[in-house]
C-alpha cells in the first residue's frame, strides 16, 4: 500500500495535465515505441503514436494522429516489463484521459494518458479503412502508376512503372498536408510515363550528345566511344517527379563515369540538362 502512495505521488506531475474523467477508446498504434527523458527525477514518459481513435461509449471516430502516453520510473526504464505493454498488435481498446484544453500546447492537445490496457486484436472498420489510406494512394491514372505507397518521412508518392519495356522505380513528390493536388502531380508522372519509349529514346540521345565528348576526354585513348555506343551504355535506374511538374530520370552508364551516375531533367515538353551526379541523389541506393 505504502509503495503504491509513493508511485501515485511520483506520478501526480504526469497525470495533473490530463482530464479526470476517464474513457473507454480503441486505438490504431504505430509500431514505434519512444521514451522522453524529462526533467523529472523519478520517472520518464514512454510514448505511442495512433492514428485515429473511436470513443467505445458513443461509436464516434476522431481521424487524426494522436499521442497515447503514460509514465515509468526510471529505476524500470532497462526492464521490458513496460515496453511490452502494448504488444506487437495494432487495434486496442484502453482506458485513457484525455490532455486537458488548458493545460496543454497545441501539439498535445491530442493527447491521452494511458491508464489501462483493456483488450488487443479488436476489430475496428473505420479505423482499419483509415490505415490503409494513410499509407497508399490510387491515382486517377492508376493503369499507368499502379498504387502508390505513401512515404511520409520524406513527402514522396512511391511505386514503380513500365518504362520502355522495363519496370523502375517512380518517386512522386508532393505535400502531405495538401491531398486535393497529388493527382495533378501524378497526372504529369503518367503522361511521362505513357510516352516512355520516345521519352527514354530521347533522353539517351540527348545525354549522349552532351556527355560522350567528355568520356572521350577523360580516357584520353586512341578508340573514341560514339554517340550510339553511349547510348547503348546507359540503364535507367530511377525516375523523380517533383510536385512543380519537374522530372529527372536517372541512368547508370555502365563505368563510362566509374564515381557517377547520369541525370537527365526537364519537363514535358522540354528536355532541359543531362549532367553527372552523385548516386546519393537516388531514393533507392
Amino acid at each position: 500500500m505504502i509503495h503504491s502512495m509513493r508511485r501515485s505521488f511520483m506520478f501526480e506531475s504526469f497525470y495533473q495535465k490530463y482530464s479526470p474523467q476517464e474513457r473507454e477508446i480503441v486505438v490504431q498504434l504505430f509500431p514505434w515505441l519512444s521514451v522522453s527523458l524529462n526533467d523529472h527525477p523519478d520517472y520518464c514518459q514512454m510514448a505511442i503514436m495512433s492514428l485515429g481513435v473511436m470513443y467505445c461509449d458513443t461509436g464516434e471516430v476522431d481521424f487524426r494522429e494522436m499521442w497515447l502516453k503514460w509514465p515509468i520510473a526510471r529505476k524500470k526504464l532497462g526492464t521490458s516489463k513496460e515496453f511490452d505493454r502494448l504488444g506487437t498488435t495494432r487495434l486496442y481498446r484502453v482506458k485513457a484521459r484525455k490532455m486537458r484544453d488548458d493545460l496543454g500546447s497545441p501539439k498535445e492537445l491530442h493527447s491521452w494518458a494511458l491508464i489501462d490496457v483493456l483488450e488487443s486484436d479488436v476489430p475496428c472498420p473505420p479505423l482499419e479503412a483509415c490505415w490503409e489510406g494513410y499509407w497508399t494512394f490510387e491515382p486517377d491514372k492508376k493503369d499507368l502508376l499502379g498504387v502508390l505507397q505513401i512515404g511520409r518521412m520524406y513527402c514522396w508518392l512511391e511505386g514503380s512503372v513500365l518504362w520502355n519495356g522495363a519496370k523502375v522505380p517512380i518517386f512522386i513528390k508532393v505535400d502531405l498536408e495538401d491531398r486535393s493536388r497529388w493527382n495533378n502531380v501524378c497526372n504529369i508522372a503518367a503522361d511521362l510515363v505513357a510516352d516512355s519509349t520516345q521519352m527514354d529514346q530521347s533522353m539517351r540521345k540527348f545525354a549522349a550528345k552532351q556527355l560522350a565528348e567528355l568520356v572521350n576526354q577523360r580516357n584520353n585513348t586512341a578508340h573514341l566511344i560514339t554517340e550510339e555506343d553511349f547510348v547503348k551504355c546507359l540503364t535507367i535506374e530511377e525516375i523523380q517527379v517533383t510536385n512543380d511538374g519537374h522530372f529527372a530520370v536517372y541512368y547508370d552508364n555502365s563505368g563510362l563515369f566509374p564515381k557517377n551516375i547520369i541525370k537527365v531533367s526537364g519537363f514535358l515538353q522540354e528536355i532541359m540538362t543531362a549532367e553527372l551526379t552523385d548516386s546519393r541523389d537516388l531514393v533507392v541506393r
